[in-house]
């Protein structure tokens, strides 16, 4: 693959990066992903928490299509001052807030979403 006639280089295929080579491919710009791993995701060996909003904003209803693990269902917070805390349980009647995801799957999925829009990618 030739270098030339790439106008930005984005190094890393994680979330972050996927998103920024996603969003540049959409305004047309030619950009190169480059993930040192053998495919995007390929160093993860963790899940994470997702929370779609982002998701949503980047891909619409398309988020829907990415790999989860679980939607998160029930929240909790705690409070805490130097001798006491109180703690505050919720259960969300639409899971769709968050999720949890294998990071190696999720990460070669949003990555293949950039491609799709035009980014080029390169591994290992």
């Amino acid at each position: 693959m030739s270098l030339e006639g790439f106008e930005v280089a984005v190094v890393g295929a994680g979330p972050a990066g996927s998103a920024a080579a996603l969003t540049l491919a959409r305004e047309g710009v030619q950009v190169l992903l480059v993930e040192r791993g053998t495919f995007p995701g390929s160093k993860n060996v963790f899940g994470g928490r997702i929370y779609s909003y982002a998701l949503k904003r980047l891909l619409g209803d398309q988020w829907k299509d990415a790999p989860v693990e679980r939607f998160v269902r029930k929240e909790g917070i705690t409070f805490m001052t130097a001798d006491s805390s109180f703690s505050v349980e919720y259960e969300t009647k639409d899971p769709r807030g968050s999720f949890t995801a294998t990071r190696a799957k999720f990460d070669k999925w949003l990555a293949e979403q950039a491609e799709k829009a035009g980014a080029s990618l390169i591994t290992d």
